[in-house]
């Protein structure tokens, strides 16, 4: 909470269009919810105009790199998630890779 007024402040001076919230923290930072497992790879309003998608934290990932190579691992939504994101910043086509 101490870096909260800073980190807004530089959320205005920056003008992000596109943010990305790293894990359950970030995006109830962002958005004021938790539950990345529902949440991620959906676009979301930040109050300063920006779009929010939350992934997974890479930590998270690496601690369950047994499922991997399932077909619906969280390693497989977390990469479509990325592309979701690229795409929304290069293209300005804003889609959820979770609907």
């Amino acid at each position: 909470d101490m870096c909260k007024p800073y980190l807004d402040q530089q959320i205005d001076l920056i003008k992000p269009k596109v943010i990305v919230a790293v894990g359950n923290f970030a995006l109830d930072y962002f958005i004021g919810q938790t539950g990345i497992s529902r949440l991620h790879g959906k676009w979301t309003d930040h109050t300063s105009g920006a779009k929010v998608m939350a992934i997974y934290h890479p930590a998270y990932l690496l601690r369950n790199e047994s499922t991997r190579l399932q077909p619906n691992s969280l390693h497989r939504q977390a990469y479509k998630d990325l592309i979701a994101i690229y795409d929304g910043y290069i293209n300005n086509n804003f889609y959820d890779s979770n609907p």
